[in-house]
């Protein structure tokens, strides 16, 4: 996959719905224990609160998802925290939704409605971000061939991550991966066959 959706921070948002405090909280997750970890952080804030139900979808290619209601009825909660995932596309996120029941209750269809508000506002607050797969790799050249990789590494608009000067110089550069095997035969045209290239790592950013 090359590329996929997630949020770009932790956010809350959090409103009263008759007399009940929701409160949604919306994380990145880059695997399942570390979502399972923010759960854990998040019961242990509200340990007071009536319910933490929540909802994640990991790994933009698998996309495991699961759902939990916390006590609330059936499919009132965890579902429409993970329905809201789902329609944004979003992956390597977690919500939770914090309830603190207020005395009123709200119904099957009230508390769907509730839920799902909560994880959309949170999302909201969070902002989505659209991560694209790169490659990540070494280029070791002369010297004096330097100059001219660099000035075609930046002036495509790739990263240089790190550059190490000896007596030949490596550059770690991050390419978007459709641009990489182009960039590869310019620099080794350009280079007469000069460069080396390092191992191939792929990386979201």
């Amino acid at each position: 996959m090359d590329k996929f959706k997630t949020i770009k921070i932790n956010a809350t948002a959090d409103f009263i719905e008759k007399k009940s405090e929701f409160i949604g909280h919306a994380y990145p997750a880059q695997s399942e224990a570390e979502a399972l970890a923010i759960l854990e952080a998040v019961r242990i804030n509200h340990a007071k609160a009536t319910h933490n139900a929540f909802a994640y979808i990991i790994d933009p290619v698998i996309k495991y998802a699961k759902a939990n209601d916390d006590g609330e009825p059936s499919g009132t909660a965890g579902m429409p925290i993970l329905e809201c995932l789902r329609k944004e596309s979003l992956v390597n996120v977690i919500v939770v939704v914090t309830r603190y029941y207020g005395g009123i209750m709200l119904g099957g269809g009230g508390l769907t409605r509730a839920y799902g508000r909560a994880a959309r506002e949170a999302v909201v607050a969070a902002g989505i971000a659209e991560m694209l797969l790169h490659q990540q790799f070494q280029i070791t050249v002369p010297y004096h061939l330097s100059g001219k990789v660099q000035y075609e590494i930046l002036g495509a608009g790739h990263i240089i991550e790190a550059a190490d000067y000896a007596e030949n110089v490596a550059f770690t550069v991050i390419i978007k991966n459709d641009d990489a095997d182009g960039f590869r035969t310019k620099i080794t045209d350009m280079t007469a066959a000069a460069a080396i290239f390092g191992e191939i790592n792929f990386v979201y950013r």
